[in-house]
Formats: structure tokens, C-alpha cells, sequence
């Protein structure tokens, strides 16, 4: 037999039967209530709220708990049904750092290559960058690989904005502990906010947006300073220079990038570079500060900066091995060096890729080797200013990628009297045609031996200027050159190595002349025309 309803609730204790008692009472003397005589009823009813308030946090703690518990159980469910749930942790972490490689900024977009155009905000973003994020996202099992993965957080790129700035400092947080020990690359996009910040004579609004942005700088330049080993700054703000200093003991590659319309760059106090003990390489985009280099740093890229700052830096950096200067100042009119007429050997120095500019003592300095890549659209003219210019003494010349009127005007010139083309009635139709006059005197790079060409599509009309090209520097230099000539041809896909009847016939008047020539393909298949058989 079923148990009698009971009136009285479990949980509280509250009795139905009471309550309809209470309130049969309440209402069954109207005139006893109209003159005050519920009083003590409503003293019951307001001793009763604060059991009431107990009940409904008692209440309202259960329905957490609840919901933490049926939030656990369908965690559960969905890690039972996963298809990944027989994978070991370490394979899907491996899953996970092969879709997600850390950022490759060598191959990505930065101030280097945009337009100068301040108000544009993270057009660069690539929303696979932030995947360990979405990957977290996916369920707890994942979250927890993914955070445990201290590989995915090698690398980030932030936006620094005050609109912006708490909620990035807590991305860069959550990477800079997620990566551990592992050493960090940064890069730290400033741009936006380097236009929206006040003039600097406005000091306090200044310090307002500065101090929106200080869990930023917090957290990269003092807190997890040490852990990044490369650090890229788009239009570090002048307040800031002072951070890049010794914190940064562990950073290999810096990277200070400025807008060519930011003019207080020159204000900048950068002394701390010095104190950079790991740094191994540096860039700088239009930098006109003096600034002292670490002699720690082997390499130096540069772009929009004066030749004088780039002298200066090849000259006082005694480890350098590489050093790229990809574009100059526009109306570069800065003096020479003192000691530019004095000979400066850079002994380390193994790469120099240099800008030809306008300034007129740009190449004063070459002495053994130039390389010219994607040479394609210079015309006769800008050839021959910088032929004439170059010194004896160059012995390697390169046009990579650089077919074209340009190298075809080179062939027509090297081995040839200089003062030919400085003679007032050569013109660019006569060295087009090859209408040049045996003039005596110093020849254009006549101590030329190694010539290195990517061959193209006018590699047959190219073959035969060579040989013409050849057959000056034999005649100029027969009495002494001692050193074989060497030509690097670079070939195209699907270009043979054979050379035509024509070739091989002045090749073989040359080597019975006594010119010592060898033709290198591709820098592996050697053919020494002494013989015409291949080499090792």
C-alpha cells in the first residue's frame, strides 16, 4: 500500500498545512486585520526571510554543483567517443606541431616590403598563427595536449594597440608560459599605434597611452625578457627605445623596422644595443640614430639607411660576415668616411649584397667582387656609369636573374678601353651595335677572372657576345694574366649544357692562342675548353 502524501517539504521543512492555517487566519477577520492586528503575522513572515536567503544560496550552490557534474560526464562521453582517444598523447602532440609550425617571418610580410601606410592595422594577420588556440577549443583532452606542447608557442605576432592591449598581454602570457624553456621569437607591431599617439610635446596624453600599454611591455622587456632569442619591433615608439638593453641576454636576432614618414627615430636612445651579449644579427630600416653594435654581431641588414652609417658599420663591426644593404636613402647626400681613400680590410666578411645609388662614391670601396641581382631594366647608360666607375681591381662579376639590355651592354664593354665610353660621341645606338673604337688605356675590369650568368632565353645571341667579350680581355691581358677564366652559367629548366659549332670554334682559336678557359655549369658539371671534356 502506497505511503501517505506528506505535506512537509523534504528540503526546507516547510509545512502546506501550516502555511493554508496561517493564511485561513490571516483572512478570516478582516476587521481584526484592518486595525493592525496582523502585526505579529508579519514579524513571523520578516523572521523567516533570512532562513529563506540560507535556502536559496543552498540552492543555488547545488545547481553548480550540478552543472559541474553533468559538465564533467559529457567531457567524459566525448573523450569516449572521440576517434583520437586511441592515440598516445605524444603522437597527437606531434599531429598538432605538424599543422602548426612555428611562424617562418623570413617568408612573411613585414614594414620591409608594405607600403609606408600608418593607419592600416594587422593587414598581415594570418589567423593560422593563433590554431593552438582553436585547437584548445576543441575539448579538454586537447586543451591539455596543446598546452603541454611547449612547441606551439615558439613564435607569436602581436598587435600593440591600446584598444587592444590587456587582451593581447594575456595571449602573450599564456605563450611565454606554455613555451617553457624553449626560446621565443616575438614580433611586436606597432605601427598603428606609433600614428594614433599624441605629438611628443603633449607629455600626459602620451603617458595615458603608455600606461594603457604597459602590461605589454611588462610582460616582453622585463618579465619574460630572457626567454626570447629573436625579437622583431614594427616602429618601436620612442619611450620604448630604453627597453631594448641587456634584459634581452638570450636575444640572437633583432629587428628594429621603422615607417620612412616616422620622424623621430633619430632621438632614439638605443644605447643598450651594446649591452646585447647573445645578439648574432641585426636589421634596420630607416634608422638615422647612431647607434653601437655589439661586436658579437656576423650580420647586418640594412635598409634606408645613408652609405656613410653603412661604412660606419662595416668598418667598426670586426666579427661581420654578412651584410646587406637592400635600399638607401632617397637623395643620399651624406660625406665619405675619412679614411675611405685608405685601405680597410674587412677580413671576416664573406657576403656583401650593396644598393647602387645616386651617390656618387656608393661603390668607391669595391675592390675583388660584385654580384648584381635581378639586374633587369637598367638601360646602356646606368651600365656604363657603373663599369667605368668599378675599380681595377675586381676580379668576380655576377649577374644573376639579369638578362637583359643591361648584361648584353656589359658583354660589349668588359675588356674594352674605359675611355671609349667616357668619349663624348658614344652613344647608346653605338654600344647597342657594337660600335666601339679601339681606344688605348685602362680596360673596363681587366682583372676580371670568374663571370657568373644565369643564361635565359637569349642565351644563343649571349654565347657569342661572350666569346667577343673573351677575345678583349686576351687581347688586353695576354702579356700578364697568369689565373684561368673562369664562366659559372646558371641554366634554366630544360637548357642544355652544349655549346654550338660557332662556340666551340672561337673557344678553340682562344685556346690556341693561349687563353686558358673553363666553363662551369651550374656550379657542378665542369667542360675546360682546352680539351672540351668534362671535368670533375
Amino acid at each position: 500500500m502506497p505511503a501517505p502524501l506528506s505535506t512537509t517539504c523534504p528540503q526546507c521543512g516547510h509545512s502546506l498545512e501550516e502555511g493554508m492555517k496561517q493564511e485561513s487566519t490571516y483572512s478570516s477577520n478582516p476587521a481584526a486585520n484592518a486595525f493592525g492586528n496582523d502585526i505579529p503575522t508579519l514579524r513571523i513572515q520578516q523572521e523567516d526571510v533570512p532562513r529563506m536567503e540560507a535556502e536559496v544560496e543552498r540552492l543555488s550552490a547545488l545547481i553548480r554543483s550540478l552543472h559541474e557534474e553533468r559538465t564533467r560526464l559529457l567531457r567524459k562521453i566525448n573523450c569516449v567517443q572521440a576517434t583520437t582517444r586511441r592515440l598516445p598523447p605524444e603522437i597527437l602532440s606531434i599531429i598538432f606541431q605538424l599543422i602548426r609550425p612555428p611562424i617562418d617571418f623570413s617568408s612573411r610580410q613585414t614594414l620591409a616590403e608594405l607600403p609606408d601606410d600608418l593607419t592600416l592595422r594587422r593587414e598581415t594577420y594570418n589567423q593560422e598563427e593563433d590554431l593552438q588556440l582553436d585547437l584548445g577549443a576543441v575539448c579538454h583532452q586537447w586543451r591539455q595536449y596543446a598546452w603541454s606542447t611547449p612547441q606551439l608557442w615558439t613564435s607569436i605576432s602581436v598587435e600593440v594597440f591600446e584598444t587592444v592591449a590587456e587582451n593581447n598581454a594575456a595571449i602573450l602570457d599564456l605563450y611565454f608560459q606554455n613555451a617553457r624553456t624553449l626560446p621565443m621569437t616575438v614580433e611586436l607591431d606597432m605601427r598603428a599605434q606609433l600614428y594614433k599617439l599624441p605629438d611628443s610635446e603633449d607629455v600626459e596624453k602620451r603617458s595615458k597611452v603608455f600606461s594603457r600599454l604597459e602590461s605589454i611591455r611588462n610582460t616582453v622587456f622585463i618579465t619574460n625578457a630572457h626567454k626570447i632569442q629573436r625579437l622583431i619591433l614594427l616602429g618601436l615608439p620612442l619611450e620604448w627605445s630604453t627597453c631594448v638593453g641587456p634584459n634581452l641576454n638570450s636575444c640572437q636576432d633583432l629587428a628594429l623596422l621603422w615607417p620612412i614618414s616616422y620622424t623621430q627615430e633619430a632621438e632614439y636612445d638605443l644605447a643598450g644595443l651594446s649591452q646585447l651579449p647573445s645578439l648574432r644579427r641585426i636589421a634596420f630600416r630607416y634608422l638615422s640614430a647612431s647607434v653601437a653594435i655589439p661586436s658579437s654581431v656576423t650580420v647586418i641588414a640594412v635598409q634606408l639607411v645613408s652609405i656613410y652609417q653603412c661604412f660606419v658599420l662595416l668598418t667598426t663591426c670586426p666579427n661581420l660576415l654578412e651584410f646587406k644593404l637592400s635600399l638607401s636613402t632617397h637623395n643620399d647626400s651624406s660625406i665619405p668616411p675619412t679614411n675611405l681613400g685608405e685601405r680597410v680590410v674587412i677580413s671576416r666578411l664573406q657576403k656583401l649584397d650593396w644598393y647602387l645609388c645616386e651617390n656618387p662614391w656608393n661603390i668607391a670601396f669595391l675592390r675583388r667582387s660584385v654580384n648584381f641581382n635581378e639586374f633587369n631594366d637598367a638601360g646602356e647608360r646606368v651600365m656604363i656609369d657603373i663599369l667605368t666607375n668599378l675599380p681595377s681591381s675586381i676580379t668576380s662579376l655576377g649577374f644573376v636573374y639579369s638578362l637583359g639590355p643591361a648584361v648584353i651592354t656589359a658583354m660589349r664593354m668588359m675588356g674594352r678601353s674605359i675611355a671609349a665610353f667616357q668619349a663624348p660621341d658614344m652613344t647608346d645606338f653605338r654600344i647597342r651595335n657594337g660600335v666601339i673604337s679601339n681606344t688605348e688605356g685602362p680596360k673596363v675590369l681587366a682583372s676580371l677572372h670568374t663571370l657568373i650568368l644565369a643564361c635565359g632565353r637569349q642565351a644563343e645571341v649571349t654565347f657569342k657576345l661572350l666569346f667577343e667579350m673573351l677575345e678583349a680581355f686576351h687581347t688586353a691581358t695576354k702579356h700578364w694574366r697568369r689565373a684561368p677564366f673562369k664562366l659559372v652559367i646558371l641554366r634554366q629548366t630544360g637548357q642544355t649544357d652544349e655549346l654550338d659549332a660557332e662556340s666551340e670554334k672561337k673557344a678553340t682559336e682562344l685556346m690556341n692562342s693561349g687563353f686558358d678557359l673553363e666553363i662551369v655549369w651550374d656550379w657542378e658539371r665542369r667542360v675546360k675548353l682546352s680539351s672540351f671534356e668534362d671535368g670533375v
